[in-house]
């Protein structure tokens, strides 16, 4: 860990003045992963609906629920986005792709609903239309097959 004042390399060396900081082939690994998805802005956009996506359905133990109603036995569910490891974006992406069919359900029949606030039946239709264009598809199975090979 990085941080001349404070955190693990300051630690080790007030501990022992000869001891050697070797910063971590791994995190930097992942801060490129991070960094290749903030800088294209599609790619960036599509991680954060997958993100609103994961808040909007967890937020409410009704719709998380349905969404687990709707899921297949050992089928994975939404994760979180967020992060640094490329892999909670593999792992988010995958839970998409494999419940694409189950997730667009769960959004028509929050959209459908007449019992949920109208906020939340807007919401639902605009996930529904942003992640089903072309461009959502193709991001998704891009970013699985470039971080699947790991």
């Amino acid at each position: 860990m990085s941080g001349c004042y404070e955190g693990l390399q300051a630690l080790l060396t007030e501990l022992n003045a000869k001891a050697l900081y070797v910063p971590c082939g791994g995190h930097a690994l992942n801060l490129v992963g991070k960094c290749t998805v903030e800088s294209n802005l599609k790619v960036g956009i599509f991680f954060d609906y997958l993100e609103d996506l994961y808040n909007f359905l967890t937020v409410s133990t009704g719709r998380w629920e349905l969404l687990l109603r709707k899921l297949k036995p050992n089928q994975k569910v939404v994760k979180r986005v967020t992060g640094t490891r490329w892999s909670c974006r593999y792992d988010a992406v995958v839970a998409f792709m494999k419940g694409w069919k189950e997730f667009m359900e769960v959004l028509n029949e929050i959209e459908k609903n007449k019992c949920e606030k109208s906020e939340n039946q807007r919401k639902a239709a605009g996930f529904k239309k942003n992640l089903s264009k072309f461009e959502s598809v193709f991001i998704a199975v891009m970013w699985t097959a470039l971080t699947g090979a790991f």
